[in-house]
């Protein structure tokens, strides 16, 4: 493509770079991002368009086993994309692929910049530098990591020995600090010599982490207490007491004279650093106070608690002036630059943009399956970056989430336990998270039919063989039975445990282990006779091809593998953004539907030609 583009010849360099044949050769021997950099070479709108899209899905191009199965994830996540559309409508395989039939459920937001992926545990805290050039993340997994926020890339990790619980960067961008939070230790990290240059101490679990804004001091949380540790001469200066809890969140205004401080008690005290004494208390009228930010020209301070509410807070009244509510408890909240908008991260993986003068949501973004825990916004206040608890941080551009439209895609929504297909393959039953059954129609994608009465999660459904009745079992432990036709209740058995999936003979049978292999057994002498490996990580669902040709899993690492159980064989794969919980082949043994923490997909299989002929 180089060669094409240093000879005048555009037209030619932008074929070859968006044939999706090129790009699984690139993605294969090159990775995403050298891909990226060759796309942005090229001068079209068009082109441009498509390597924003594509670079929102860049971490799920990794190599995958078998190989050729990257090809069908490649298809299956820039399907959306008018730059390929043609190419993927035009699809065939040499091997088993699995292709979408309906619209993926986690397609990426419009204003999705990219994902960084590398993180093995939850994202605790962020922060952007000075210069919005790179970012730094604390995980459970007990690293820092330093990304590149142009390519996506990790420039430096940071070891430690235990949980990351806060990071914090220097006014200048010369250092950071980082908590190492159940070892009880600061850690001064010098980002040009790439070492450690200070250790703050202490025998008690130690937080929050916060720096002055003329970067000579840092606030710390240290149990009860909060210390002013002066970084010029690595000691502690002066020391806040009177709390009546262990420190979770910690704050330092604008100008560095004060700094506010969170209690178990529902309150927030406002210290002043010189003086050393609390001179204000906000009562939130809650037993935790989550998050906390204030405001640039340090007038009102935004809280977050466990009932879900951000409160404003005029900090020369303390009163407070706002309330902003959602669906969902607010983890974590960021107040902009130039404080006119708020954005918060909730428990239902949901980041919300907030207009302060509206008191109203102006943007819900969508992508994270699990909940947010960590947000940064930065310094010119054009981007958003977002962690969570699966470990991936998102980058957000805050002008696109405004213009775009509200972003609706026509496949179902929503958190999903179970499936199951009618043996017509018309209908689709899932069971959901909120005690509820959910009857899909197959041809559009639409709800037709809600069956409530559960009081748990719905963790397994079953349609008869004629089609015209539903089993459904709950984390009540109730086993109900329906009839399609009223949609009511027919029969309810209390005390079933979860049943057993088997081939359609019923001579043997598939399940998951925690170490990430599936097990086929005899039913007739109960030993195993095949042990298929590829996943990852545990096995959270098995389905069984209704000819027992082929086996389907979905593992914890979002992936969904085939296999051909004769041969021991992994024929296929496709990667998802969220958790999969359920599969379930269609009658036919053509398609194969999942579900899961985003929603459902429904594949159509394709055994290749290789397999065909």
């Amino acid at each position: 493509m180089t060669h094409h583009l240093d000879a005048g010849r555009a037209r030619e360099a932008e074929a070859l770079a968006l044939d999706l044949r090129w790009i699984e050769h690139r993605l294969t021997h090159g990775g995403s991002a050298a891909l990226l950099a060759e796309m942005s070479r090229l001068p079209s709108d068009m082109a441009r368009q498509a390597a924003n899209y594509f670079a929102q899905s860049a971490h799920l191009f990794a190599p995958i086993a078998p190989p050729h199965a990257l090809g069908a994830v490649i298809r299956s996540r820039l399907a959306g994309c008018d730059a390929w559309r043609s190419q993927v409508g035009a699809r065939w395989s040499a091997h088993p692929a699995l292709h979408n039939r309906w619209l993926l459920p986690d397609a990426p937001h419009p204003a999705q910049i990219r994902v960084l992926d590398g993180h093995m545990g939850q994202v605790g805290d962020m922060a952007f530098s000075p210069d919005g050039t790179w970012l730094a993340t604390g995980s459970d997994d007990g690293t820092v990591r330093i990304w590149d926020t142009v390519t996506g890339r990790t420039t430096a990790t940071l070891p430690s020995t235990r949980r990351i619980t806060a990071v914090a960067i220097s006014p200048d961008g010369t250092w950071l600090a980082f908590a190492d939070g159940y070892s009880g230790k600061v850690r001064i990290w010098d980002i040009v010599a790439r070492r450690i240059t200070a250790t703050v101490s202490s025998r008690r679990l130690m937080a929050p982490v916060a720096i002055s804004p003329d970067g000579t001091w840092l606030a710390i949380g240290d149990g009860r207490k909060v210390r002013i540790w002066d970084v010029a001469t690595q000691r502690t200066t002066v020391t806040l007491t009177g709390h009546n809890s262990d420190r979770h969140v910690v704050v330092i205004s604008p100008d560095g004279t004060w700094i506010a401080t969170d209690d178990h008690d529902g309150r927030v005290r406002i210290w002043d650093v010189a003086a050393k004494r609390t001179t204000a208390t906000l009562d939130c009228e809650t037993p935790w106070v989550l998050t906390m930010a204030i405001s640039p020209d340090g007038t009102w301070i935004a809280t977050g608690d466990n009932d879900g509410r951000v409160r404003i807070w005029d900090v020369a009244t303390q009163r407070s002036t706002a309330t902003l509510t959602s669906h969902a408890k607010t983890r974590v909240v960021a107040i902009s630059p130039d404080g006119t908008w708020i954005a918060t991260g909730d428990y239902d993986g949901r980041v919300r943009i907030w207009d302060v003068a509206t008191q109203r949501t102006t943007v819900t973004l969508t992508g994270h399956p699990t909940l947010v825990k960590a947000m940064a916004i930065s310094p010119d206040g054009t981007r958003l970056a977002t962690g969570d608890d699966d470990g991936r941080v998102r980058l957000w551009d805050v002008a696109a989430a405004r213009t775009a439209v509200p972003f609706d895609i026509a496949s179902p929504i929503g958190t999903s336990n179970a499936v199951a297909i009618s043996p017509d393959g018309t209908r689709i039953a899932t069971g959901d998270d909120d005690g509820r059954v959910r009857i899909w129609d197959v041809a559009t994608g639409r709800t037709t039919a809600i069956l409530s009465g559960h009081t748990g999660s719905v963790n397994a459904v079953a349609f008869s063989p004629d089609g015209t009745r539903l089993a459904t079992r709950g984390g009540d432990y109730e086993l109900r039975f329906w009839d399609m036709a009223t949609q009511r209740a027919t029969a309810i058995l209390a005390g079933i445990e979860m049943p057993v999936a088997i081939s359609r003979d019923g001579t043997w049978i598939a399940s998951g282990r925690y170490d990430g292999a599936v097990e086929v057994r005899s039913v007739a002498t109960g030993r195993a006779t095949a042990t298929l490996a590829g996943n990852d990580d545990q096995v959270n669902a098995v389905a069984i091809s209704p000819d027992g040709t082929r086996i389907a899993a979905a593992s914890d690492d979002r992936t969904v593998r085939i296999w051909d159980p004769l041969a021991g064989e992994l024929i296929t794969a496709m990667r998802t953004e969220g958790m999969l919980r359920a599969l379930e082949w269609t009658p036919s043994g053509g398609g194969l539907a999942a579900v899961g923490d985003l929603g459902i997909y429904l594949y159509d299989f394709d055994p290749g030609t290789q397999r065909a002929h």
